[in-house]
């Protein structure tokens, strides 16, 4: 039997501020650290290092110790942790406003007045896909764009035969749907790729645009890598 071993407060505060003191899971993020626990992504628990450690609300690490949720979720969790890469809090927005906050020198010393809210932003820095991702293989990355971008422009051409209300914006959420990324198809794991193209196609031909088309609503992954690298490449 595994010897647990309590992990150092100076750890602990490592995995929370990583996660950014909210539950790691990206379509949770609730924040309450009275509730939340450190998960062992190996299920080694005498491995208590900060790149072993995962922070979760009880209920996702519940679901995670009885498999609800996969092993490959939880290290795309991780990964999106370290790349700073999650998605905000429950609540917060996702960048915190820094408050420039001066005390009044005359009649009204004691009161605070909020001069103006700042927020940070480095323009300079430029993120490294992660590995293991979609985004990281440039094949991978190319045909999800196209597939986001047919869907957008189906959804919008459907919209004189359905008249529903749709927002481009959207369209990475519903596409990434079940995939362990609330944000974007992009940080979806390069292994779940042609599941989540089977998917992304299916929801294609499901538009209104899709099922009124004559024609073909998309081009093959196969076909894709001809475009992009000729046609020896998908034999």
């Amino acid at each position: 039997m595994t010897t647990r071993k309590q992990p150092s407060k100076t750890v602990e505060h490592a995995v929370r501020e990583q996660c950014k003191q909210a539950c790691a899971n990206p379509d949770c993020r609730e924040w309450s650290t009275a509730t939340h626990e450190l998960h062992h992504i190996d299920e080694d628990r005498s491995n208590s290092v900060v790149e072993n450690l995962l922070l979760l609300c009880g209920s996702c690490h519940n679901k995670t110790t009885a498999a609800v949720f996969s092993r490959s979720d939880v290290l795309l969790w991780k990964r999106m942790a370290e790349a700073g890469y999650l998605p905000p809090p429950k609540g917060q927005s996702p960048n915190a406003p820094v408050m420039n906050i001066q005390h009044n020198a005359g009649l009204a010393a004691h009161n605070m007045h909020i001069e103006k809210v700042q927020i940070p932003r480095n323009r300079k820095a430029k993120r490294v896909p992660i590995q293991g991702l979609i985004e990281a293989d440039p094949d991978m990355r190319t045909y999800a764009d196209y597939l986001v971008k047919r869907y957008i422009e189906w959804r919008k051409n459907g919209q004189r035969f359905d008249k529903r209300k749709f927002s481009p914006g959207s369209a990475h959420g519903i596409l990434a749907e079940g995939f362990g990324s609330v944000s974007s198809v992009m940080l979806i794991p390069q292994h779940r790729f042609f599941e989540w193209v089977a998917q992304a196609q299916y929801k294609i031909d499901r538009t209104a645009f899709g099922k009124n088309n004559r024609n073909r609503n998309f081009h093959t992954w196969e076909e894709h890598l001809a475009l992009r690298h000729g046609s020896n490449r998908a034999e």
